[in-house]
């Protein structure tokens, strides 16, 4: 039986990470919620940030816009983690190694093939006595 992490991790690679598919999606994604967001909020005078219920732009539509905002929602905040984890999945090894490639550029000591040793003793520490 194969673990959760291992069903997780083969169902993220059939998902196609190279398309701009989730972008697109997230992107549309945000733009209804702004839309949904603009048309049903009306000023009621009463309260600060106003009132949002069943009228969008004015016409009922008889569902509750802010739960469709906050399934949109969800949605688009789970497109946006798909495309992190893509983007790590990507280009996260080539960013790794390029900074240990810095490191080892820049202390060479410390991963040299060789153990560390000092470059010379003083001569009277040299030979036995």
């Amino acid at each position: 039986m194969r673990s959760a992490c291992c069903v997780v991790w083969a169902s993220l690679s059939q998902l196609s990470p190279r398309t701009p598919v989730w972008r697109n999606l997230s992107f549309l994604l945000a733009v209804a919620i702004n839309v949904l967001v603009l048309g049903c909020y009306v000023d009621d005078g009463n309260n600060v940030g106003g009132t949002c219920r069943h009228e969008l732009f004015g016409w009922d539509v008889g569902v509750s816009v802010p739960t469709l905002i906050m399934v949109l929602g969800f949605f688009q905040l789970l497109t946006s983690f798909l495309i992190c984890i893509f983007f790590y999945l990507n280009f996260g090894d080539l960013t790794a190694r390029k900074n240990i490639q810095k490191v080892r550029s820049s202390m060479p000591a410390l991963f040299s093939p060789r153990p560390f040793l000092p470059p010379s003793l003083p001569p009277s520490l040299a030979s036995p006595p």
